[in-house]
């Protein structure tokens, strides 16, 4: 991998991220410093708000799998996304959809987990 200079300025934020989820295809860390996450995937770092997020997760969610996999035309070989406020886009294939699908579904879940744990133990008990 060659390192540009802002890959290297996204390696030197990394010690402020904290991992939420991670797979083989990628991981999502999230950073209180600057708000948002990042995705790492297909070798790109990738900046996201948290309505980008939720948004990517959407979009990659409803992207018909069984239409591209079925179809023998090329057309359905790649599916381009494209981030909402943002000029990123994303060329992916099925197997890529897929990999994405699961990192992106292990990140939501990972942070409703955390919610759900923060409000049983933050939560002031009611004695009547």
């Amino acid at each position: 991998m060659f390192l540009t200079f802002k890959s290297i300025k996204v390696l030197q934020k990394q010690e402020y991220w904290t991992e939420i989820f991670a797979t083989e295809a990628g991981a999502v860390y999230q950073s209180n410093r600057e708000r948002c996450f990042w995705l790492y995937f297909k070798t790109e770092w990738t900046g996201l708000g948290v309505n980008q997020f939720y948004q990517l997760k959407k979009t990659v969610q409803s992207i018909d799998l069984a239409t591209m996999a079925l179809n023998p035309d090329k057309a359905f070989d790649y599916d381009i996304i494209a981030l909402p406020e943002s000029e990123r886009i994303f060329l992916l294939t099925l197997s890529e959809i897929l990999s994405l699908q699961e990192l992106l579904n292990g990140t939501a879940v990972m942070l409703d987990l955390n919610s759900i744990i923060y409000e049983r133990l933050y939560s002031i008990p009611i004695c009547s």
